[in-house]
Protein backbone atom coordinates (compact mmCIF):
# COMPACT_ATOMS: atom_id res chain seq x y z
CA UNK A 1 0.00 0.00 0.00
CA UNK A 2 1.85 3.49 -0.93
CA UNK A 3 0.97 6.27 0.58
CA UNK A 4 -1.42 7.86 -2.26
CA UNK A 5 -3.50 4.52 -1.71
CA UNK A 6 -3.80 5.51 2.60
CA UNK A 7 -4.47 9.01 1.63
CA UNK A 8 -7.41 7.43 -0.66
CA UNK A 9 -8.90 5.80 1.31
CA UNK A 10 -8.80 8.32 4.16
CA UNK A 11 -10.47 10.81 1.82
CA UNK A 12 -12.86 8.24 0.95
CA UNK A 13 -13.85 7.04 4.50
CA UNK A 14 -14.39 11.21 5.26
CA UNK A 15 -16.21 11.62 2.13
CA UNK A 16 -18.82 9.19 1.80
CA UNK A 17 -21.74 9.15 2.95
CA UNK A 18 -22.49 6.72 5.92
CA UNK A 19 -25.98 5.37 6.65
CA UNK A 20 -27.19 7.54 9.60
CA UNK A 21 -27.78 3.51 11.20
CA UNK A 22 -24.32 2.42 10.78
CA UNK A 23 -22.98 6.05 12.25
CA UNK A 24 -25.36 5.82 15.04
CA UNK A 25 -24.25 2.28 15.83
CA UNK A 26 -20.87 2.94 18.28
CA UNK A 27 -19.01 0.16 17.53
CA UNK A 28 -18.81 0.36 14.02
CA UNK A 29 -18.32 4.30 14.54
CA UNK A 30 -15.10 3.39 16.47
CA UNK A 31 -14.23 0.54 13.98
CA UNK A 32 -14.17 3.36 11.27
CA UNK A 33 -12.14 5.58 13.57
CA UNK A 34 -9.32 3.44 14.99
CA UNK A 35 -9.34 1.84 10.70
CA UNK A 36 -8.38 5.91 10.22
CA UNK A 37 -5.95 6.41 12.22
CA UNK A 38 -4.28 3.66 12.03
CA UNK A 39 -3.99 4.15 8.46
CA UNK A 40 -2.90 7.73 9.24
CA UNK A 41 0.03 6.87 11.83
CA UNK A 42 1.03 4.47 8.77
CA UNK A 43 1.34 8.01 6.58
CA UNK A 44 2.88 9.78 9.63
CA UNK A 45 5.79 6.79 9.63
CA UNK A 46 6.88 6.75 5.65
CA UNK A 47 6.46 10.80 5.86
CA UNK A 48 8.48 10.22 8.76
CA UNK A 49 11.15 8.08 7.25
CA UNK A 50 11.02 9.91 3.41
CA UNK A 51 11.79 13.10 5.63
CA UNK A 52 15.17 11.58 7.12
CA UNK A 53 15.85 10.32 3.34
CA UNK A 54 15.38 14.25 2.01
CA UNK A 55 17.57 15.11 5.23
CA UNK A 56 19.98 12.71 4.27
CA UNK A 57 20.33 14.31 0.95
CA UNK A 58 20.16 17.67 1.68
CA UNK A 59 24.07 17.32 3.17
CA UNK A 60 25.23 15.39 0.02
CA UNK A 61 26.35 18.22 -2.56
CA UNK A 62 26.01 15.48 -5.23
CA UNK A 63 22.27 15.44 -4.78
CA UNK A 64 21.48 18.60 -5.20
CA UNK A 65 20.72 21.49 -7.85
CA UNK A 66 23.55 23.67 -8.49
CA UNK A 67 22.30 26.58 -6.83
CA UNK A 68 21.22 25.10 -3.66
CA UNK A 69 25.10 23.43 -3.20
CA UNK A 70 26.81 24.14 0.02
CA UNK A 71 28.72 26.85 -1.04
CA UNK A 72 25.94 28.94 -2.54
CA UNK A 73 23.99 31.07 -0.59
CA UNK A 74 20.49 29.32 -1.20
CA UNK A 75 21.87 26.38 0.83
CA UNK A 76 20.70 28.22 3.67
CA UNK A 77 17.31 27.61 2.73
CA UNK A 78 17.67 24.36 3.33
CA UNK A 79 17.49 23.78 6.81
CA UNK A 80 14.64 26.19 6.86
CA UNK A 81 12.72 23.80 5.08
CA UNK A 82 13.75 20.29 6.54
CA UNK A 83 12.68 21.90 10.21
CA UNK A 84 9.31 22.88 8.52
CA UNK A 85 8.73 19.76 7.67
CA UNK A 86 9.51 18.12 10.92
CA UNK A 87 7.54 20.29 12.46
CA UNK A 88 4.51 19.44 10.79
CA UNK A 89 4.86 16.05 11.28
CA UNK A 90 4.81 16.70 14.60
CA UNK A 91 1.37 18.28 14.48
CA UNK A 92 0.46 15.71 12.77
CA UNK A 93 1.25 13.08 15.03
CA UNK A 94 0.06 15.32 17.84
CA UNK A 95 -3.40 14.88 15.95
CA UNK A 96 -3.42 11.24 15.84
CA UNK A 97 -2.97 10.96 18.91
CA UNK A 98 -6.20 13.04 19.66
CA UNK A 99 -8.14 11.57 17.69
CA UNK A 100 -7.83 7.58 18.85
CA UNK A 101 -11.11 5.52 19.05
CA UNK A 102 -12.47 5.41 22.67
CA UNK A 103 -11.69 2.30 24.68
CA UNK A 104 -14.56 0.35 24.30
CA UNK A 105 -14.25 -2.46 27.08
CA UNK A 106 -17.30 -3.25 29.19
CA UNK A 107 -18.80 -0.77 26.46
CA UNK A 108 -22.85 -1.48 25.92
CA UNK A 109 -26.18 0.08 25.17
CA UNK A 110 -27.01 0.79 28.52
CA UNK A 111 -23.54 2.81 29.93
CA UNK A 112 -22.95 4.06 26.61
CA UNK A 113 -23.93 7.67 27.57
CA UNK A 114 -21.28 7.19 30.36
CA UNK A 115 -18.69 7.28 27.72
CA UNK A 116 -16.50 10.69 27.93
CA UNK A 117 -18.19 13.59 25.37
CA UNK A 118 -14.67 15.21 24.82
CA UNK A 119 -14.41 16.24 21.03
CA UNK A 120 -12.17 17.67 18.75
CA UNK A 121 -13.75 20.04 16.34
CA UNK A 122 -11.83 21.52 13.70
CA UNK A 123 -13.61 24.75 11.74
CA UNK A 124 -12.95 25.45 8.47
Amino acid sequence: MTEIDILKIISSNLTNRKTSSALSDYNVLCNNINYLNTAFKSYIQLLNETQEKISEEFECDASLNEKYKSDKDLNSILPIVNRIVKNSIVVFEKFSNLTKSDVREGVNNENIHMQAKNSLIIMS
